[in-house]
């Protein structure tokens, strides 16, 4: 009778599908990997791209670094993950080391080997990239490893997918997926398929209790910024750093060594825009004013919100110290080391190339302002007030 309800079940989905064949066809799809360019670093040899999975319901961004070869600058040399979304940190029986869970927007769902002894890790225990996996466990001999296949739809897909999806979990429901160790091709139960039962599984092998690492690297614990299509950019001018602006603050990313080391620069919201000086070691950022709870006077003053706050921030106390830390503990957030100071209220603040001289306007004036002795310099006036009636 069981049976007789999924063939059911199945057969109701696959006829909804079938005699609406336009509509399945107009809205299931969906795009994974779509590569956005979004800056070269100074020396050419690498580009942080914007990665981008786009479904029926949604897109979800990520960013990657890009390596190029060092004298063409056209070869592609490798894909970094700056984003990575690590989902389980599992501890190798008899070993310091320990295996890690990690979805990469490119190759999709991996398993990954870190020894920590050495910093070190191996790529590429195995992917599966068409849907989640989870339950990372070994067997007590260490021979071999296995984890669950779920077979759930992204919550971003399209209704008819998640149908689909759902009729083909009534034939195959989730199991667990079988490796060994150094090999790639799953090993098979008595029935020829790669999907065991839990009590398939359990017959297989002795598996070890699934536990963390007593200690886990920050390398997989570490905030990260939030990567949206309108993600912000910068590099410093030396290709070892970069910042990115997100909505709660400015990061930097160390890329010496390929470990993706984020550290929140700059914590605040309504950032507008930001720009690196020429040698990287200033930024200046802008602050869109909350219109709900600044005084009345300033509304108006400035009704349409048009002035930003414009900050300047120096690097040098924190910059160098963080590059070199080593990549299994360094620092998070170094807010309490800088100091940022406020230069005014306008917008489009930039550097001089010099990174001696500001320069930016709001509703009354442009300015230069001398970051040596912070004296404002009056360029010419703006119309916008003597013009208002």
């Amino acid at each position: 009778m069981q049976y007789l309800y999924r063939l059911t079940y199945i057969c109701l989905i696959l006829c909804t599908y079938i005699l609406n064949p336009t509509s399945a066809e107009l809205k299931d799809y969906r795009y994974l990997g779509l590569m956005h360019p979004s800056a070269y670093s100074p020396d050419g040899k690498f580009v942080v791209m914007l990665i981008e999975n786009r479904y029926v319901g949604g897109s979800e961004f990520s960013l990657v670094l890009l390596a190029l070869d060092p004298k063409s600058h056209t070869q592609n040399f490798g894909i970094h993950a700056l984003t990575p979304d690590y989902k389980e940190v599992v501890s190798i029986p008899s070993t310091n080391n320990f295996a890690f869970l990690q979805y990469d927007p490119i190759e999709g769902y991996g398993i990954h080997l870190f020894m920590p002894d050495t910093l070190e890790q191996k790529r590429g225990f195995t992917y599966e990239t068409d849907y989640p996996i989870s339950k990372l466990q070994f067997s007590q001999d260490g021979q071999y490893y296995s984890y669950l296949m779920s077979f759930k739809s992204h919550p971003f897909e399209s209704k008819s997918t998640k149908m689909k999806d759902t009729a083909s979990r009534l034939v195959q429901p989730p199991g667990w997926v079988i490796k060994k160790i150094g090999e790639g091709l799953p090993i098979k139960t008595k029935k020829n398929k790669i999907i065991f039962s839990k009590t398939e599984k359990e017959e297989f092998a002795k598996w070890a209790p699934i536990e963390k690492p007593k200690i886990i690297p920050q390398l997989f614990t570490q905030p990260k910024p939030r990567i949206t299509k309108d993600t912000q950019v910068e590099w410093a001018y030396d290709s070892k750093n970069i910042y990115v602006l997100d909505d709660i603050g400015i990061w930097s990313v160390s890329l010496t060594p390929y470990f993706p080391m984020w550290t929140k620069i700059v914590s605040k919201e309504r950032i507008h825009r930001f720009q690196t000086s020429t040698k990287g070691s200033q930024i200046l950022y802008e602050v869109m004013p909350d219109m709900k709870s600044r005084p009345d006077e300033e509304n108006r003053e400035d009704p349409h919100g048009l002035e930003n706050s414009i900050w300047w921030v120096d690097l040098k106390l924190v910059l160098n110290e963080n590059i070199n830390q080593n990549p299994l503990r360094w620092e998070l957030d170094v807010n309490s080391k800088i100091t940022p100071r406020i230069i005014g209220k306008g917008w489009g603040a930039v550097f001089n190339p010099n990174g001696k001289t500001i320069i930016y306007a709001n509703t009354d004036e442009c300015k230069i302002i001398n970051l040596e002795t912070m004296g404002q310099h009056f360029v010419n006036w703006t119309t916008g007030k003597r013009l208002r009636y």
